[in-house]
């Protein structure tokens, strides 16, 4: 299968940089497009006369999406289309009109020969995101006054990026599409693979406590310096990572080479290749 990246023209403020440049995960954003097609089965290509996937550079999505919208879409092509809580969760940041209740996003499958014009007069094509929504915190003095909001988690997502606060929004998502991925593997798995599952992690964890456990679930690259006071929970740590003496750092991705000096806190972020966080 083919895919075929058609350029936006987005630039991202301040520094006018290239929207295919975007840290996404330790990556560029271009870079994570073609990752997530290799896994689905695509090969990026300039052009093609076979029918393709194409995407538009300033979109990021999941396997997982990427792989729903090509078995929902017919033959004769289509143009993705989202509806429900995760639209409404990102309408306002995307800037889609507050009267849609479906919105089509620049990604289309199509005859590799179709021009953009057609490509656009294409049926749209629905596609569940099977989200799960969580209600924002309540009960606690710090959140009086906000409105409520639900919290939209899935392994389906898709998001443009339009402005650099998409960026950070974006490896938020991402964040949490890793982890629904999981969970629904999880889920899906036999029984029996689900026995073997807890009782690995509570062989390594040595300990049914609840921290000693989130402190097993840690993803570790290779050449890692971990100070022995450092704590690490629910985290994925790529090559070369260093964290220092009483850093406490959870649910997190460090990208290459990363360090996390002495005393530090870092919860739920992504941080970016060679960063020093203090």
């Amino acid at each position: 299968m083919k895919a075929i990246r058609t350029a936006s023209c987005v630039t991202i403020a301040p520094f006018n940089e290239p929207v295919s440049q975007m840290p996404v995960l330790g990556r560029s954003l271009e870079c994570m497009q073609r990752e997530v097609l290799a896994s689905c089965g695509f090969e990026c290509v300039d052009s093609s006369v076979e029918d393709c996937l194409f995407f538009g550079d300033n979109v990021w999505f999941t396997r997982a999406l990427v792989e729903e919208f090509w078995a929902r879409c017919p033959a004769e092509g289509g143009q993705l289309a989202i509806t429900g809580p995760f639209l409404d969760y990102t309408r306002p940041l995307q800037g889609f009109p507050e009267g849609d209740e479906i919105v089509a996003l620049p990604v289309f499958r199509a005859p590799g020969t179709m021009t953009e014009t057609d490509r656009l007069a294409l049926p749209k094509v629905l596609v569940e995101l099977d989200v799960r929504v969580h209600q924002s915190p309540s009960g606690h003095r710090a959140f009086e006054g906000i409105t409520d909001v639900a919290l939209p988690a899935s392994d389906r997502m898709v998001h443009t990026i339009q402005h650099w606060f998409h960026v950070h929004r974006i490896n938020l998502l991402a964040l949490i599409a890793l982890g629904e991925g999981h969970r629904r593997s999880y889920e899906r798995a036999p029984w029996w693979h689900k026995f073997w599952t807890i009782l690995t992690i509570l062989a390594r964890a040595r300990s049914t406590n609840g921290f000693r456990i989130a402190s097993t679930l840690n993803q570790m690259g290779q050449g890692c310096k971990i100070h022995p006071t450092a704590v690490l929970e629910a985290c994925i740590v790529e090559d070369g990572v260093e964290v220092g003496p009483f850093a406490y750092v959870n649910g997190s991705y460090l990208a290459k080479g990363a360090r996390i000096q002495e005393h530090t806190q870092v919860h739920a972020s992504v941080i970016g290749e060679n960063a020093i966080v203090g």
